[in-house]
């Protein structure tokens, strides 16, 4: 007989963060329950349907979910079953103060603090440890930053289809008109939903997708800045190095050295 959901604590401390990967087998449904400590839910393969008291939401990878403490939910895997992070944040305010509500992102920048995360779980050093806490306290900002005021029963099922498409092509030469039309909205209503739901204009979430991307080949790679540039969807290094500049505060070049000097 299989086990609905087999769980993996990777990391514990004396702080209460734990970071629990499970693997639910394909259509094993949880029965309803509630978690007494605010938790965020990284999806890394497959997916899974969650039922909440207000509805119910589709959690496919990439997405990372958010439930404060007392929340009452339920999930079903899909038919490829899924895999996820569960990460039970320290009891306190903290949590709740920053996202006070279920909350469900999907975005380029999300998934980069969850590859990074990924790979430090697998380290054994001293610094690990930091780092996984650092990792996690982000992507909860990121979860509040990119989702306030946006109640998880009005969202438009559309938008999550347009984001799917900027993500899997946001390094090309990619029209918000292109990106309306795929869902069959006007690009000013496309315009407004997203500003409302994500806090950016298209343009700007477009901007980020680029940069957050352009930063994992920064860290992970030596090659030439000009080739990152080209290869995150910018026209040149010039172009690049003044958006990754508005965005993150400092030049490519600085952000790579402040980043081996760190290592």
């Amino acid at each position: 007989m299989q086990l609905p959901c087999v769980p993996v604590v990777r990391f514990a401390n004396d702080r209460g963060l734990r970071v629990v990967e499970r693997w639910h087998v394909p259509g094993v449904r949880v029965p309803w329950h509630v978690n007494d400590r605010a938790a965020l839910t990284c999806v890394l393969q497959g997916g899974f349907e969650e039922s909440l008291r207000s509805g119910s939401l589709d959690c496919a990878a990439p997405a990372v979910l958010f439930k404060p403490p007392g929340e009452w939910h339920s999930n079903c895997a899909g038919s490829e079953g899924a895999r996820s992070l569960a990460i039970e944040l320290p009891d306190g305010p903290r949590a709740t103060t920053a996202v006070p509500a279920v909350r469900r992102v999907s975005s380029v920048q999300a998934d980069a603090l969850v590859s990074l995360l990924v790979a430090e779980l697998h380290l054994r050093d001293a610094c690990a440890g930091l780092a996984i806490e650092g990792l996690v306290l982000e992507l909860l900002a990121v979860v509040g930053r990119t989702t306030v005021g946006a109640p998880v029963t009005s969202r438009p099922l559309w938008l999550d289809n347009a984001l799917e498409e900027l993500r899997a092509r946001f390094r090309q030469p990619l029209p918000i008109l292109d990106v309306a039309a795929t869902v069959g909205v006007t690009p000013s209503h496309f315009a407004r939903v997203l500003l409302r739901h994500e806090g950016f204009t298209p343009s700007e979430y477009l901007r980020r997708m680029r940069i957050e991307y352009a930063k994992i080949q920064l860290l992970r790679t030596d090659r030439p800045l000009a080739a990152i540039a080209v290869d995150s969807g910018f026209a040149d290094q010039s172009h690049f190095t003044r958006a990754f500049a508005r965005v993150a505060g400092t030049t490519p070049g600085r952000f790579r050295r402040r980043s081996d000097a760190l290592s």
